[in-house]
């Protein structure tokens, strides 16, 4: 049976790296929502409620992309985040909704080793990554909610 992945995990907790691995075992479809901001909205600065905008954008264009390879029987990787509870949630009830297995995993990273992982593509200057200065990342990581214990996760990664 075709197969959903959702990772959920705050930005250098290894979602990327597991999402490429699973492509490349699986000849999954990725779909990675940083990659795509960048090609397409470039490094720019913008408020949040702009950037926000722009992720949802995607996110609903990668879903109907989504959908139509699962109905063609292709594994397909949502590389999305999960930032929020409602987030997740959405997630899991659109999902369900697919004729799928659905693979749900956390990475349940230590903050201190996903920043000093962000500075380091930063110092890079990887490609496909934005870059963050420590205040910045020190900001969005106050954004993720951590999940709760009655959340479901079919795996999770540390």
């Amino acid at each position: 049976m075709t197969t959903i992945h959702i990772l959920n995990g705050t930005i250098g907790s290894g979602k990327t790296t597991y999402a490429k691995q699973i492509e490349a075992k699986s000849n999954a479809v990725r779909f990675t929502v940083d990659e795509w901001m960048l090609v397409l909205f470039g490094e720019a600065d913008m408020e949040r409620d702009v950037f926000e905008s722009k992720i949802k954008f995607l996110e609903t264009q990668f879903k109907t992309l989504a959908e139509s390879f699962i109905n063609n029987n292709v594994d397909v990787i949502m590389d999305f985040g999960g930032w929020g509870k409602s987030d997740r949630d959405q997630m899991r009830v659109w999902a369900n909704t697919l004729n799928c297995e659905l693979n749900m995993v956390y990475f349940d990273t230590p903050f201190d080793v996903c920043k000093s992982r962000v500075l380091k593509r930063t110092q890079a200057k990887t490609e496909n990554n934005y870059m963050f200065d420590e205040q910045t990342i020190d900001t969005l990581f106050g954004f993720f909610e951590i999940p709760e214990a009655n959340e479901e996760f079919h795996e999770i990664v540390k």
